[in-house]
C-alpha cells in the first residue's frame, strides 16, 4: 500500500517501520515527476520519535506536511562531487536549479534510464518489499510494478520524509500502521492570507468581510492555529470554527489581535441597560450593533453594498443614533492627529516573565495565556510600562525596529472598539462573553458561564476556555470579562497625573481619554451608549456601571473574576488609581 500524504491537520498516518537502507556515505535518488534527484546526505535519522518530532516541527513552521515520496537507495555513483557522474553507466548531469539555496550537490537522471539497471537490492517475499541484500535487475512495468529477476512483483520501495534538506528514512510494510500526530498550537501563517489561512472576519452566516490588511511591525509574525487530531470529540474543530480575527506574535512570543478600522451603528438599545431591554431577565438584555469596515484610513466602506455617511467628532449628536443613514467612525482608530487602518490589541491581560505582581517598571511585560496577570502596579507605572515596549532599552525584546511603532496603555475608546466588534455579527453575534472566574488570576481562562462566580475554569484552547473569547474560538481576545479588573488610560478631568506627569494637551488627548461628565459627548467607548445612568444602573447584559468620580478618578473595565453577572465587555467603574492586587491591564500596539 502507498504511503499517505495527507495534507489535513487531523491525522497523518505514516505506515512505516523504521529501517536504515543507506550507509552514511551512500546516495539518495528522489523520484520526481519526470526525473530522479541524487543527493549526498551526511547524517541519517532512523528513530521514529525523531521522525514524529520533525514532522510536527515542519508543520508548525510551514503550515504543510513535508515531502513524502519514494526513494531508491544504494545506487552506486562513480563520483558524486563531479559535475558529471554516472549510475551503473547511466550519465547524470549536475542541476543547481533543484534546490540552489542549501549548498548541496544535486544530480538528475531521467526515470526511463533506470529500466534494466541492476541494483544492490534483495526482495523480501513476506513483506513484498525490497531489502538491501543481493543484486536484482529492476524493470519498470507500470507504477510501482517491476520485474525482479524475471518475476513481476508489486514492490514498495523505501519511503522517506524530506524535511528541511534532511532525509528521514522509513520502510513501508503492508500491515504496520504507525500514527504521527500533529501537535496542536500556533504556527506561522502566510502574510498574503492565502486561502484565508491567517484571518477571515466572518459574519454569523459565514460570509467573509473585506478588512484592512493587518500592518505588521518589523519582528511581528502572523500566526494561525493548528488544531489537534482528536476527531471523535470534535473539540479541535470547535475551537477554530467561526470568525478568525488576525493574530500575530512579537519576538518574545507575546500575542496580539488585529482590530481593523470600522464604523458602527447602534441599531437598538442605545443608552439603555439590561433591565430596560429585558425586564424579566436583565442578564440577557442587550442592544444591537452593526459594523461596516472601512478602506485604509478613509471613511469609504469596503463593502460597496453599504450606504450612508460616516460621521465623527462634533458631527455625532443624539440624533445620529436614530438616523439609519449615519455611521459613526469608531474613535479608537484615531491616535492624536493620525488616522489608523487598525490597531493591535493584547490578546490576554498582561503578565511579566517573572510571573509576579509588583509596582516595578523594570519587569519584562508579556502577553501569553495561562500566566499570572501582572497586578499591584499603579496606573502611572502601567502607562510607563506599556510605552516602554518601544523604548531604546527594551524594544529588541519584541521588535526588530520601532521607527513606525507606538505602544501605549489601552484607552477607553480602544476597549470600546473591541467590545463593539465582539458584540457584532463578526464576533459573538449578540451573545454575552463568558467570565474568566479563575481566582488565581491566570490569563486566558474560561468558565463557560456568564453569571457564575465559581473558580472552575479551563485554558483558552479548550471548548470551555473559548467561551471567554470575543469570537468564541481561539482567534479572539480573552480576559475582557472577569480575571482581574483592568485599568485603562481614561480618567476624570483634572486627574491625568494618575497616569502621566506630562501636561501637554496634545499628548494627553492622544494617550488618555479625559471625561468631564457622563454624557453623549464621548462615544465609541462602551460607556454612555451602552448604559443608562452614571451610577449603579448597569449596562447591557446587566454589566455593572459606575462613572468615575473624584475619589475614584481612573476607569477600570471588564470586572473581576468574582463579579458574576456584573462582569463583562460593558462593565465600567471607577477606582482610586493606586496599586491594587485585583487590578491588571493590557497594552495596544499601533503600526503607523
Amino acid at each position: 500500500m502507498k504511503l499517505k500524504n495527507n495534507k489535513g491537520v487531523t491525522l497523518i498516518a505514516l505506515v512505516v517501520t523504521v529501517i536504515i537502507l543507506l550507509l552514511i556515505t551512500g546516495a539518495i535518488i528522489y523520484n520526481t515527476k519526470n526525473q530522479i534527484t541524487v543527493k549526498k546526505i551526511d547524517n541519517l535519522y532512523i528513530d521514529l520519535d525523531t521522525i514524529k518530532t520533525k514532522v510536527n516541527e515542519y508543520y508548525l513552521n510551514y503550515g504543510e506536511l513535508p515531502v513524502l515520496c519514494d526513494y531508491l537507495d544504494k545506487i552506486q555513483l562513480i563520483d558524486l562531487m563531479n559535475e558529471n557522474a554516472s549510475v551503473r553507466g547511466a550519465t547524470l548531469s549536475y542541476d543547481s536549479a533543484v534546490n540552489p539555496d542549501d549548498g548541496d550537490e544535486y544530480y538528475v537522471i531521467d526515470l526511463e534510464k533506470l529500466d534494466g539497471l541492476t541494483l544492490n537490492y534483495g526482495y523480501d517475499e513476506e513483506y513484498k518489499t525490497v531489502k538491501a541484500n543481493g543484486d536484482i535487475t529492476l524493470t519498470a512495468v507500470e507504477d510501482e510494478v517491476y520485474v525482479v529477476n524475471g518475476v513481476t512483483h508489486q514492490i514498495y520501495f523505501p519511503h522517506g520524509i524530506f524535511v528541511d534538506g534532511v532525509m528521514y528514512y522509513t520502510y513501508e510494510f503492508s500491515d504496520a500502521d504507525i500514527e504521527i500526530t500533529i501537535e496542536e498550537g500556533w504556527k506561522p501563517a502566510t502574510e498574503n492570507n492565502q486561502n484565508n489561512d491567517w484571518y477571515a472576519y466572518k459574519d454569523a452566516s459565514g460570509n467573509i468581510a473585506e478588512v484592512n490588511k493587518p500592518k505588521l511591525a518589523d519582528g511581528m509574525t502572523p500566526i494561525k492555529y493548528v488544531a489537534g487530531t482528536d476527531t471523535d470529540s470534535n473539540t479541535f474543530a470547535t475551537i477554530t470554527n467561526g470568525s478568525h480575527w488576525a493574530n500575530a506574535m512579537t519576538k518574545d512570543g507575546s500575542m496580539w489581535v488585529w482590530i481593523p478600522r470600522f464604523a458602527y451603528q447602534i441599531t437598538s438599545g442605545y443608552h439603555k441597560n439590561g433591565e430596560d431591554l429585558n425586564p424579566e431577565n436583565p442578564n440577557l438584555g442587550a442592544g444591537t450593533i452593526e459594523i461596516a469596515f472601512l478602506d485604509g484610513t478613509s471613511n469609504k466602506f469596503l463593502d460597496s453594498s453599504i450606504t450612508g455617511t460616516v460621521v465623527s467628532g462634533s458631527d455625532v449628536t443624539e440624533t445620529t443614533y436614530s438616523d439609519n443613514t449615519k455611521w459613526i467612525l469608531a474613535p479608537g482608530f484615531t491616535l492624536g492627529d493620525e488616522q489608523l487602518t487598525g490597531f493591535w490589541f493584547a490578546k490576554f491581560e498582561a503578565s511579566n516573565t517573572a510571573e509576579t505582581t509588583g509596582n516595578d517598571t523594570t519587569l519584562t511585560l508579556q502577553i501569553k495565556p495561562n500566566k499570572t496577570s501582572w497586578r499591584s502596579i499603579t496606573p502611572a507605572n502601567i502607562f510607563t510600562v506599556c510605552q516602554n515596549l518601544t523604548n531604546a532599552t527594551n524594544y529588541s525584546t519584541y521588535f526588530n525596529n520601532v521607527s513606525n511603532v507606538d505602544t501605549h496603555m489601552t484607552k477607553n475608546v480602544e476597549w470600546g472598539a473591541v467590545a463593539y466588534l465582539a458584540h457584532s455579527k463578526y464576533g459573538l453575534n449578540g451573545q454575552e462573553i463568558c467570565i474568566n472566574t479563575n481566582s488565581s488570576y491566570l490569563t486566558g481562562m474560561g468558565s463557560g458561564s456568564t453569571t457564575s462566580t465559581s473558580s472552575t475554569t479551563n485554558e483558552y484552547n479548550t471548548t470551555t476556555g473559548i467561551t471567554a473569547s470575543t469570537t468564541k474560538n481561539v482567534y479572539g481576545i480573552y480576559d475582557m470579562s472577569g480575571g482581574a479588573y483592568e485599568y485603562v488610560a481614561a480618567c476624570l478631568s483634572g486627574y491625568t497625573n494618575k497616569l502621566t506627569s506630562k501636561t501637554d494637551t496634545d499628548y494627553i488627548n492622544k494617550y488618555i481619554d479625559v471625561y468631564s461628565n457622563y454624557n453623549q459627548t464621548k462615544y465609541g467607548d462602551a460607556v454612555y451608549e451602552t448604559s443608562s445612568s452614571s451610577s449603579n444602573a448597569n449596562s447591557w447584559f446587566n454589566d455593572y456601571s459606575n462613572f468615575v468620580v473624584s475619589i475614584g478618578p481612573v476607569f477600570r473595565r471588564g470586572g473581576s473574576y468574582s463579579g458574576g453577572s456584573s462582569a463583562g465587555l460593558f462593565y465600567f467603574s471607577y477606582y482610586l488609581g493606586n496599586a491594587s492586587g485585583s487590578h491588571s491591564f493590557r497594552p495596544v500596539c499601533v503600526v503607523k
